[in-house]
This record gives structure tokens, C-alpha cells and sequence, in this order.
């Protein structure tokens, strides 16, 4: 709705937005006190969500448009294996860097890293917009 709506159709910088907002909160998440109160890790939680969830359905979006008629299943089942794969890999890998450095913060600034290296590989996507939007 907010990429129709407000950014004529462009799906790309929407979910910029969503990657920066989602790299900002996890570095945040990273510096969170562990006496932090259940109020503030509440408001976290629901932020963080927004952004580090919401990203799912406008990266399915874009890759369908882009993809096009004759690929619009391939392309997105092939996107997301990869991803997924990347999720198995990479949760084990968080664990790991929370349990060399003895902390969460040094997994949660990765986490944030992988976000910022997605939204400049986001930048070499080319969007198709249509008349409409």
C-alpha cells in the first residue's frame, strides 16, 4: 500500500526505506541495555518488526514485476530459496558471534551490516513501473 500509494508504484524505494530502517534498529537493538525494561524492548520489538518483517511482500513484489509474466513463480521460488538458505546459514552464525565475543551486540551489528550490503545490492535492481503508477 505505502509503495502504490506513496512512491507512484516504485517498489525499490520503499523497500530502501524498510532496509535502512531495519539496519538503524538493529544497531539500536545492539546498544539495548540488559537492564533494559519490558517497556522499551516492547517498543523495539514492535519498530524492529515493522521494518525487519515488513521488507517480505515488496521484495516479492519486485521480483515478480521484474521478472515478468513468463517468470513470475520461478523467479520469486528461486529468490527465496536463496534467501532462506542464507537464514539457515546465517542464524547458526549469529549464535557462533554471540558465543566467541561473549555478547549480542557484535551479532546484531552483522545482522545490520547484511542489511546495509542488501540495500546496495537493491541498488543495481532495475524497477519496472507501470504507466499507471
Amino acid at each position: 500500500m505505502v509503495s502504490d500509494r506513496l512512491a507512484g508504484g516504485r517498489r525499490k524505494p520503499v523497500l530502501t526505506w524498510v532496509i535502512v530502517g531495519g539496519a538503524v534498529i538493529l544497531a539500536a537493538l545492539s546498544r539495548l541495555p540488559a537492564g533494559a525494561g519490558p517497556w522499551l524492548a516492547g517498543v523495539v520489538a514492535v519498530v524492529g518488526g515493522t521494518f525487519l518483517v515488513g521488507w517480505n511482500g515488496l521484495a516479492v513484489a519486485l521480483i515478480v514485476e521484474r521478472a515478468g509474466a513468463a517468470r513470475a513463480a520461478t523467479a520469486p521460488g528461486v529468490a527465496l530459496t536463496v534467501l532462506f538458505l542464507g537464514t539457515i546459514r546465517g542464524t547458526p552464525f549469529f549464535g557462533w558471534v554471540v558465543e566467541r565475543s561473549g555478547a549480542y551486540a557484535p551479532a546484531w551489528l552483522f545482522v545490520a551490516a547484511s542489511q546495509v550490503a542488501a540495500c546496495a545490492f537493491l541498488r543495481t535492481a532495475r524497477e519496472r513501473v507501470s504507466p499507471s503508477g
